[in-house]
């Protein structure tokens, strides 16, 4: 079995999904564009929530599927999978491609259109490729977790957490950043993850237990500035993604 190693790799471009939903322990999550999930809002729900919530179950239920197929399969055949899992989503995407392409454009405006397309295709393709090795990490004990991971700079961080006043660790959406931080709380210590809440709160729930099956506990958007500043006082580390919006 191949080594994971937990570097940057091609920076994802991709816009991510908004939404809110309910923690496992039933506390409403955070609005992400002020809408609210239809599934668990102690409303009645109309015909079109009946469908949103149909479509979030039966996503659910689809994610749950491959996490058992993948979780079966060794890591060549889950990174070839994840390879043509990407190329359909780039081929029949045209809205986060078009966002992607027009991202890579202006990042790197000295390229040409052609290197902006093919880097494009290789988000896609990346992307794929992170999504079924973390539903594969996700079937994974905290050793085996470990022994497919390699650090670097970890004596770094234990530096820092030395001086008392918490340690802030900067990354984007690129490599693969998930997996980096479910281990980072089995290798030097727990953290806290700034992220945003999916749209779909079944699947988001379920992230959610992968990310904080390791100890890490997530903080969401609202109100994300003073729950920083608490953990930060008590000397725990936080994980920024500096490509995303933080509201206090």
């Amino acid at each position: 079995m191949s080594r994971l190693a937990c570097r940057a790799g091609q920076r994802a471009a991709c816009g991510g999904a908004r939404g809110r939903a309910r923690s496992p322990n039933g506390n409403r999550r955070p609005a992400e564009g002020g809408r609210q999930a239809a599934a668990g809002c102690g409303r009645p729900l109309t015909a079109r929530g009946e469908g949103i919530d149909l479509k979030h179950r039966l996503e659910y239920l689809a994610v749950v599927s491959v996490t058992a197929v993948v979780g079966l399969l060794p890591w060549g055949a889950v990174r070839g999978l994840g390879n043509v899992l990407g190329f359909a989503f780039w081929a029949v995407d045209r809205t986060h491609r078009r966002i992607t392409y027009s991202n890579l454009v202006r990042a790197f405006p000295l390229r040409s259109e052609r290197e902006c397309r093919a880097l494009c295709r290789r988000v896609f393709l990346h992307f794929g490729r992170l999504t079924l090795e973390l539903l594969k990490f996700s079937t994974l004990t905290s050793e085996e977790m470990l022994r497919l991971v390699e650090f670097e700079g970890d004596d770094r961080a234990r530096q820092a957490y030395s001086s008392g006043h918490g340690v802030i660790f900067l990354t984007g959406h690129f490599g693969f950043w998930e997996l980096n931080g479910i281990v980072h709380a089995l290798k030097i210590a727990p953290i806290g993850v700034l992220a945003r809440a999916l749209d779909n709160p079944y699947l988001n729930a379920m992230l959610e237990r992968l990310r904080q099956s390791t100890g890490n506990t997530v903080i969401y958007r609202k109100g994300a500035a003073r729950r920083i500043m608490r953990a930060l006082s008590a000397n725990h580390g936080v994980a920024l993604l500096i490509d995303q919006h933080v509201h206090g």
